[in-house]
């Protein structure tokens, strides 16, 4: 293996080498060569300019076929909204406009509505103004007949009563003037009675101390009736007495009932306050026992820590726990150990108020949160039905003045479809009238008229007959009778003159056909001639003289 140092390259390698395969060609070639390199260099130059020059072309030509495509859409862009917005600028005149015809329309529609409104109220209010009237005038007239019927009847009345308390008196003076003799000649015959008793009796009352009474059955019946009476008031003081015990006795009983009820509601309320306060019975009992047991437990705490302190032996201490082992050298045990065994965590009793105090709170907080969610709830939902009752409200409302207005339009265009029919009745009465008046008018002149006519006619006649001659109206109507005669010749005489003209131009008229048909038949039968073997100057001359006597026949007839 050869190193580096000692490689060396051969001579002859070296040189061949080192020689270049170009210099062993001619100077001719390699010039040739050389021109070749360059002409192809240059044309290779050439087309790169080229195609670099058609490539800027193209991108330019792109650039500006885009800046033009860009500038066209913009323009299309702006024209389009330019014609949108001409569009709905037309538009929003035409609404405009319309709305505007439509609100002059209207407009002019509620004037003469309105118009029509106040007038039809003015002769409505007119009519009521007269109608109120009348009906003062008639409520006047009847409250004076009223007033007067009633003075009438109280006049009848206050007679009709004096005369019966007049009747009545006298009655009541008839019957005391009766029950007075009555009375009296009763009180005769008593005491007729008694004399005849008193004459007819043994021993006499005067000896026996007995005071007489003169009338002694009136007496007796005066007893009689006082006892009743006497009778009478004490079972009615007794009937009171006994009402007045029983209305005493329901009293009391509703009194004494009102007290219970009140006292049983001011325990309730009190009780309420009780355990509202918590010095009701039952939460006193529960506390006295939760006292009892948390004393319990202290008491407890307590005399397991003394006994802890003082231990079950003496000297022991409750740093240290003695254990009795068999060993010789004990081994002391971990201080960790001895820390955890020698402490007494009182945390939950020392925190059991708080701990309950906080749950309790946490009680209070989620009523008063679920108190809060319902009233919030309420509170929407009352917003809620007021929202809807509300809307409720308006939307029935906006009926009611839709339906009114519309009943208030129906009854404005019923008013005035009724005006205007009442008006065209009325038209149609007057016009009518006014025509049945006219016709009469005229059948009155024309009668008057043919009367006249007649009278004149009479006159005339009459006239005549102290005028006239013998003789005289023979000749005049004989006169009249050849007048008459002569134009009736006259008039048949023009009439067979125009009668013949009739005829000549009917004839005229035919020939001018028959001309035209047999130039038509003509023309069918050579149709397929040339023009030129047609004679048509014979056809035109007979066709134009035959159209120059119909026309002459015509003009005659005329």
């Amino acid at each position: 293996m050869l190193t580096p140092s000692k490689a060396t390259i051969a001579p002859a390698l070296k040189e061949r080498l080192s020689r270049s395969p170009r210099r062993v060609m001619a100077e001719t070639e390699l010039a040739a060569d050389l021109e070749k390199a360059a002409a192809r260099s240059a044309s290779l130059r050439e087309v790169w300019v080229e195609s670099i020059k058609d490539r800027a072309a193209r991108e330019v030509q792109r650039v500006e076929d885009a800046e033009a495509r860009r500038r066209r859409i913009a323009a299309g862009t702006i024209d389009k909204v330019q014609r949108k917005l001409l569009a709905d600028e037309t538009k929003v005149l035409a609404k405009k406009e319309a709305k505007e015809a439509k609100r002059q329309a209207e407009r002019a529609h509620r004037s003469e509505l309105a118009q029509s409104v106040a007038v039809t109220r003015a002769a409505l209010l007119a009519r009521m103004a007269d109608r109120a009237s009348e009906l003062r005038m008639a409520e006047e007239q009847a409250a004076a007949r009223q007033a007067k019927n009633v003075e009438a009847v109280h006049a009848k009345s206050a007679r009709v009563v004096q005369h019966a308390l007049a009747v009545k008196e006298a009655n009541e003076e008839k019957e005391r003037l009766a029950a007075v003799a009555t009375s009296e000649r009763l009180a005769s015959r008593l005491n007729a009675a008694e004399c005849r008793r008193a004459l007819q009796s043994t021993p006499s009352k005067a000896s026996e101390g007995v005071p007489s009474c003169t009338y002694p059955q009136l007496a007796q019946v005066l007893n009689d009736a006082k006892v009743t009476s006497e009778t009478k008031a004490s079972a009615a003081a007794q009937r009171m007495e006994r009402a007045t015990s029983k209305r005493e006795e329901l009293i009391q009983a509703v009194v004494s009932k009102a007290a219970s009820l009140n006292v049983r509601a001011a325990d309730k309320a009190a009780a309420a306050q009780h355990v509202a306060k918590g010095t009701d019975a039952a939460t006193l009992a529960s506390k006295a026992a939760l006292y009892d047991r948390l004393l319990n437990a202290e008491v407890a705490r307590a005399a397991t820590l003394k006994q802890r302190a003082e231990g079950r032996f003496m000297g022991d201490t409750t740093s240290m726990i003695v254990v009795r082992v068999d060993k010789k050298h004990p081994t002391m045990p971990p201080a960790e150990l001895v820390k955890r065994l020698s402490t007494v965590n009182t945390t939950l009793v020392r925190t059991a108020k708080a701990r309950q105090l906080g749950a309790a709170a946490r009680r209070q907080a989620a009523i008063a949160k679920r108190i809060l969610l319902s009233a919030t709830r309420n509170s929407k939902r009352a917003a809620g039905l007021g929202r809807l009752s509300t809307k409720s409200a308006v939307s029935e409302a906006a009926i009611k003045a839709m339906a009114t207005r519309a009943m208030c339009n129906k009854a404005l265009q019923d008013g005035l479809k009724a005006h205007v029919i009442s008006q065209e009745r009325q038209r149609f009465a007057s016009a009518t009238q006014s025509r049945k008046a006219a016709e009469a008018l005229r059948l009155a002149i024309g009668e008057k008229e043919a009367v006249r006519c007649q009278a004149a006619d009479e006159r005339h006649t009459a006239r005549l007959r102290k005028v006239a001659k013998k003789g005289v109206q023979a000749v005049r109507s004989s006169a009249v009778a050849s007048r008459r005669a002569a134009a009736m010749a006259a008039l048949q005489a023009r009439g067979e003159v125009l009668l013949g003209r009739l005829e000549k131009a009917v004839a005229a008229k035919e020939s001018i056909l028959a001309v035209r048909i047999a130039k038509a038949k003509l023309a069918q039968s050579v149709k397929g001639w040339p023009h030129s073997c047609l004679d048509t100057d014979k056809v035109s001359e007979s066709h134009k003289e035959s159209e120059v006597t119909a026309k002459g026949a015509v003009e005659e007839a005329a």
